[in-house]
């Protein structure tokens, strides 16, 4: 979603006091459609569009942080404003007003003076959804973004818990403006921290899920569709500059989460466990819940739900066909992310992801595939018997059967990715032993 702003951010941008109506009302609407999240490329289409049936010649420029105006009159005067802004949330019930407006405009059911009062009247309307609201929302998308990771009552709870906590710091960053340029790293963090304390309670629980969960909210999705359609339409400055933005954020909880886990694994320990997948029954409750929260979330107006569930629904099954076209599953992600990533990878397959045809990890994998404390155990050498020793063996085997498999054709090295895989398997052998 983004970083949280103050409530009005287009109060401290006020319109030029010289300008006539048909000026004022071209500019307001370039100035709300930035705000909101409108595209560049049709912001300024339509502002243009806007200014052209007024009887104006305008030029419009649009970054995330500033909109660049050159207004020219019937005299032949020109006039060219900066309007610097602050962008705000994405409000989509605020976006169709704004759409409505214009429309009205252009169909001319309204005049540039009634139509500027109606923009004036959408900057003063509140939020359709309150904090607490809002709140409970994310929590909710929280919950059900652990549902789609692979997880297990205790994931679906733990992650309803951080993502309760990251709305609130989202709330109240928005109050502080300080606050609002270190909430990125601050949710990350504290998600990070709370993860790992509750592994210690509700084990066993892959707090890596949970974190993933609790902040998918924040990670700004729309702003890279945005920014990826403003590249796709040669509006580079805009496009680069909203993309940058986007990573920024990414990096921001990314640094986050990385010193909480440091410290949630000092202070509670390094804990977790493979959760217990919840089944397709779950998967089908979530989606009838998920966009009703993520549609809270964005202030979408009720009638525009019936638009944005089927939306959701499109993009899992989606995600599913491409899954399964692609030879894994939509949720096979987290499996890698809880833990154990080449390890789990190399006992499930036997090697095959690397190039080979045997199988030397197959009885791990038919035993209980290694989670993240097995493979981080046989890295520090900790375990000596279990699953951890059968993680050891199944390296062993898949070193041991490479390098037959290399000496019965006759070679002395393996394929480079034979050798990567080797290279693996062994080393954590090696430091368990």
């Amino acid at each position: 979603m983004g970083t949280p702003t103050p409530s009005n951010p287009l109060a401290a941008a006020p319109t030029p006091p010289g300008a006539d109506v048909r000026e004022r009302l071209v500019l307001m609407l370039a100035k709300l459609m930035a705000t909101y999240g409108i595209p560049a490329h049709r912001l300024e289409e339509a502002a243009a569009g806007c200014a052209r049936y007024l009887g104006l010649e305008a030029q419009f420029f649009a970054t995330p942080t500033a909109v660049f105006a050159s207004i020219g009159g019937e005299d032949g005067s020109q006039r060219t404003h900066l309007l610097r802004l602050e962008p705000g949330e994405v409000n989509l019930e605020k976006q169709a007003l704004v759409d409505g407006v214009l429309r009205d405009v252009l169909a001319g059911a309204a005049d540039s003076g009634a139509a500027l009062g109606r923009l004036e009247e959408v900057v003063r309307l509140p939020a359709r959804f309150g904090p607490a609201v809002v709140v409970g929302a994310q929590a909710v998308a929280s919950a059900n973004a652990a549902v789609f990771f692979g997880g297990g009552w205790r994931e679906v709870l733990a992650a309803a818990i951080v993502g309760l906590v990251v709305g609130l710091l989202g709330i109240l960053a928005s109050r502080v403006r300080r606050m609002a340029r270190l909430v990125d790293f601050a949710a990350g963090l504290a998600a990070a921290v709370l993860a790992f304390g509750l592994a210690g309670v509700l084990q066993p629980l892959a707090p890596t899920m949970v974190v993933l969960a609790g902040v998918i909210v924040l990670v700004p999705g729309l702003t890279l569709t945005t920014a990826v359609t403003e590249l796709a339409t040669r509006n580079l400055a805009a496009g680069t500059a909203r993309l940058m933005g986007a990573l920024t954020v990414l990096i921001s909880i990314g640094f986050g989460v990385g010193v909480g886990q440091r410290l949630g694994a000092e202070v509670f320990g390094v804990v977790g466990g493979p959760p217990q997948t919840l089944g397709e029954l779950s998967h089908a409750a979530s989606l009838a819940v998920a966009p009703l929260a993520l549609a809270v979330l964005f202030q979408a107006r009720p009638r525009d739900w019936m638009v944005i569930a089927p939306a959701g629904w499109i993009g899992y099954l989606g995600a599913r066909v491409g899954g399964g076209v692609a030879g894994t599953r939509a949720w096979g992600v987290p499996r890698r992310i809880r833990g154990g990533a080449g390890l789990e990878h190399l006992c499930e397959t036997g090697g095959s992801a690397l190039g080979g045809s045997a199988r030397p990890g197959h009885h791990a994998a038919r035993a209980g595939k290694p989670g993240l404390s097995e493979c981080d155990g046989v890295r520090r050498g900790e375990h000596t018997g279990g699953r951890g020793l059968r993680v050891q063996h199944a390296a062993r085997g898949h070193g041991a059967r490479r390098r037959a498999a290399a000496r019965e054709r006759g070679g002395d090295a393996a394929p480079g990715p034979v050798i990567a895989g080797r290279c693996v398997a062994t080393s954590c052998a090696r430091r368990a032993t």
